[in-house]
């Protein structure tokens, strides 16, 4: 019976619940297996039954579970195709001299044969098997834009504050330098390097505190190798009347009452001189009392020496204000702390009363 004739549009259906051995009578047919257990399907040999060139045969694996048909040959017939159909799959067998062809394969839409290229290693398969990307086979053109994020990157000891830089071979891990060190290049062909604040740079900013209705403004956590101002603006006691004063703390902090030696003083807008007045308990900035109305505000800056040297602490500085009479002061002032110990803090405070308003702030520079 012919396959594809012209008079025939529909293919026999022969359908097998177990093993099934072909016959010439099933040329042009659909051997269907619907099988509960593995079965096997044994073709004819094709001399022997005067089938030649020209036989054809589908045979089909309808198994409602994982059962197999094996495919067989008889006598010295091969069989150029698979020999096992999985569940679904459907063979097309056509007998030429000692071989059976197979004329169409395919499992469900499944890829019957998979050839290998640049990248991929394993094949090329043609019935089973496993595809690989090769070693260096997924190329920079085969990643989208801005398609990979840090999760992706990893140098090694990955530390917050590290840099990723290229050492004229690859792109490495610069560690974290420490607090205060400034990243350094070193030209294009060298490697960057972070390093300590050059000699006698400028005030770097540290930080600002606004006063509002607050006992003391302070500044802690001084650091070894650097000399320390404080800039204060627009500040107003809340009493008037009050000196404006300072004094400087050790680790805590703690803050000395005692052991301080220095002198302020200044001239007045009204031509006269303000009476000096000696420290023994605290920083005495203004000298004198200032006023505490809208324009008397205190402004000016104290410059601290290397406080967390262990040794005398030296401060001087300057400052403008009003007193309560009204007359604006131009003041200056200096001293030193007696006792040899590292200071890490200072606090600004009047007399009495508590700081109206004010805004001060912190800056530092290197000493060595």
């Amino acid at each position: 019976m012919p396959v594809f004739g012209n008079n025939s549009t529909i293919i026999p259906v022969n359908i097998k619940t177990s093993s099934y051995t072909i016959d010439r009578q099933d040329g042009g047919e659909e051997i269907k297996f619907e099988i509960t257990a593995n079965a096997t399907a044994t073709l004819p040999v094709i001399l022997d039954n005067q089938i030649g060139d020209g036989f054809n045969i589908f045979i089909r694996n309808s198994t409602t579970g994982t059962d197999t048909v094996t495919i067989e040959a008889s006598g010295s017939d091969t069989i150029d195709g698979v020999t096992t159909l999985d569940k679904d799959e459907v063979i097309w067998l056509r007998g030429f001299g000692t071989e059976w062809q197979s004329m169409d394969q395919y499992a469900d839409g499944a890829v019957t044969s998979v050839a290998t290229g640049a990248g991929l290693t394993g094949g090329p398969i043609t019935s089973t098997g496993t595809i690989s990307i090769d070693d260096a086979g997924v190329t920079t053109a085969k990643i989208a834009n801005d398609a990979v994020d840090g999760s992706k990157i990893a140098m090694g000891s990955d530390a917050q504050g590290d840099i990723l830089y290229h050492n004229g071979t690859d792109y490495v891990r610069l560690a974290a330098g420490t607090s205060g060190q400034f990243l350094k290049s070193n030209g294009s062909g060298a490697n960057p390097q972070w390093v300590d604040a050059a000699s006698g740079g400028g005030w770097e900013f540290v930080s600002a505190s606004t006063a509002s209705s607050s006992a003391t403004v302070a500044f802690t956590g001084f650091v070894s190798g650097y000399d320390y101002k404080v800039v204060f603006a627009s500040v107003l006691p809340a009493t008037d009347g009050v000196a404006f004063q300072a004094q400087l703390g050790i680790s805590g902090p703690t803050y000395r009452t005692s052991g301080y030696k220095g002198l302020a003083g200044g001239t007045t807008s009204a031509a006269g001189t303000v009476s000096s007045d000696n420290w023994s308990n605290n920083i005495h900035m203004s000298g004198t009392t200032c006023g505490s109305a809208t324009d008397e505000y205190l402004q000016g800056e104290i410059t601290i020496l290397d406080p967390t040297a262990a040794t005398d602490t030296n401060v001087f500085g300057t400052l403008n204000f009003a007193q309560t009479s009204g007359n604006r002061i131009a003041g200056t002032f200096g001293g030193i702390h007696t006792t040899a110990e590292a200071m890490d803090a200072i606090k600004f405070y009047f007399y009495s009363g508590n700081i109206s308003s004010g805004e001060f702030t912190l800056y530092r520079m290197a000493n060595s």
